[in-house]
């Protein structure tokens, strides 16, 4: 860009000040393309060594999802396990119920039947007295 134009001394000062900010700029503009530069180099290079942690990150959630399912199931299993052992403990619970129920019953029937039995030994006791002692009348 080429401009023709009488510059008098009142409007050099004003030049000078135009062209040093045109300097600056453009000096402050290659600054910024070179740090932009640095800056996209350093984030290729971090971009380059993540991808291998990416992949052990995407691996090891992964595995831990799979292991959180297994530790699930293994509760599920246990807890299953744990219902079946609790209504088999309350099963033999019961039936020990019943069996002392029972057991109680038979001693009752037996304490019965031997206090049947000692009165029917003393009335055959009785009986066979009068049997064999006949009556001193």
């Amino acid at each position: 860009m080429f401009l023709f134009h009488n510059i008098d001394i009142e409007s050099a000062a004003l030049v000078e000040r135009l062209l040093n900010e045109v300097l600056q700029t453009t000096e402050a503009f290659q600054k910024l393309k070179n740090e932009n530069a640095v800056i996209s180099n350093e984030a290729s290079l971090n971009g380059q060594s993540m991808a291998p942690l990416q992949h052990e990150n995407e691996r090891i959630v992964k595995e831990n999802n799979d292991l959180h399912f297994q530790l699930i199931q293994y509760r599920e299993h246990a807890d299953g396990a744990d219902l079946k052992w609790k209504a088999q403990c309350r099963q033999t619970q019961n039936e020990v119920q019943d069996l002392k129920f029972l057991l109680a019953q038979k001693d009752s029937q037996i304490a019965q039947l031997d206090s049947e039995n000692v009165k029917l030994r003393q009335k055959l006791d009785r009986v066979m007295e009068k049997l064999y002692m006949p009556s001193q009348d």
